[in-house]
């Protein structure tokens, strides 16, 4: 997605548009609208939405700020999907440069799915315009520094007005969060340490072919490393703010290996990855002991799964190498470019 880079200043500017919010209705317009509908995710979101909304009987539109965009993916999805042949969806304009439009269209509904990112460039006007208007929000994003600094600026105001804001409902991190709570309620013993182990296909881990990683990824990739202390900074925060406890790195199993398919006799050399499955966890544990008084009484740490040695040691080396390009301004604009 194109446009200038939203701060805070920006952000701020538009604070009049809070008095816009006076009553809120019980029964919306809309039950749930996918923003961003015209992006890599929004399409595939979309075509679930337009399975599922009638099994559920929901009311649904779209939005985003190309509208002709949106009026393709529309077509599309009454083309393949069955029930639409009356073309009944509506499209709203929103844009997220302009936050009132965004203000108007979170007010119209119930649940935003937002599916415009990076999250961490785009994500708060959307999420503020949620939390004055009393509307739930939902997103895919795996970018750790976009879900604190939300939940440090935004969870007590949330909480006032009744707003519920989940992040991470894609692979990042739903499989990792139902896993360790499945692993809780099905283990015998008394679970101490959850180590979590994630293996992606071969044809699915390319860096430099854009079929394989998208656009967005790279960026929200290139950005996460880019934002290290800023990272810090609002997760120290937010813990001290929430009581929050993270577990230390183990580093005897920073690399290390691990047999991963139990039907293989062989084992896989892994490598340490704890964002953003490992941090999202960690507040589901906290909010685990702390609201639903569970006594959890463990620690999670998340592994990738790289197979052989060299594959692990390539992996960390450029991981390593672009941590240290994204810490200088020139080189980190021109990665997100490249992307």
């Amino acid at each position: 997605m194109e446009g200038k880079t939203l701060n805070q200043e920006t952000i701020a500017k538009h604070g009049p548009a809070d008095e816009q919010i006076t009553n809120i209705k019980s029964k919306r317009q809309y039950d749930i609208i996918v923003f961003g509908a015209s992006g890599f995710t929004g399409q595939f979101v979309v075509m679930e939405m337009g399975r599922f909304s009638q099994i559920y009987n929901l009311t649904w539109a779209i939005a985003g700020r190309n509208t002709d965009k949106l009026q393709d993916v529309l077509n599309k999805l009454y083309k393949t999907v069955d029930g639409y042949e009356d073309k009944k969806i509506d499209i709203i304009y929103a844009d997220v440069q302009d936050i009132n439009t965004v203000m108007r269209m979170a007010q119209t509904t119930s649940v935003v799915i937002n599916c415009t990112g990076p999250y961490y460039i785009y994500g708060e006007v959307v999420v503020k315009s949620c939390v004055l208007t009393s509307t739930h929000y939902v997103d895919v994003t795996g970018e750790s520094l976009f879900m604190e600094k939300m939940a440090y600026i935004y969870n007590g105001q949330a909480e006032e007005n009744n707003s519920i804001i989940v992040s991470a409902l894609g692979m990042e991190s739903v499989p990792a969060d139902l896993g360790v709570e499945f692993l809780y309620k099905n283990f015998s013993g008394e679970l101490k340490n959850v180590d979590m182990y994630m293996k992606l296909y071969s044809s699915s881990f390319v860096l430099t072919n854009s079929a394989m990683i998208h656009d967005g990824t790279w960026k929200s990739a290139i950005l996460h490393m880019a934002t290290y202390k800023q990272r810090k900074y609002y997760r120290n925060l937010l813990d001290e703010l929430m009581g929050i406890t993270r577990v230390k790195p183990n580093v005897s199993k920073i690399l290390h290996r691990r047999q991963i398919n139990m039907k293989a006799d062989k084992e896989e050399w892994c490598l340490a990855f704890p964002e953003p499955d490992q941090a999202v966890i960690a507040r589901s544990v906290h909010h685990a002991k702390t609201k639903d008084n569970l006594p959890y009484n463990f620690n999670v740490r998340n592994y990738m799964v790289f197979g052989g040695l060299i594959s692990a040691i390539i992996g960390l080396f450029v991981f390593v190498l672009l941590s240290i390009m994204t810490s200088f301004n020139p080189i980190k604009t021109l990665l997100v470019r490249v992307g």
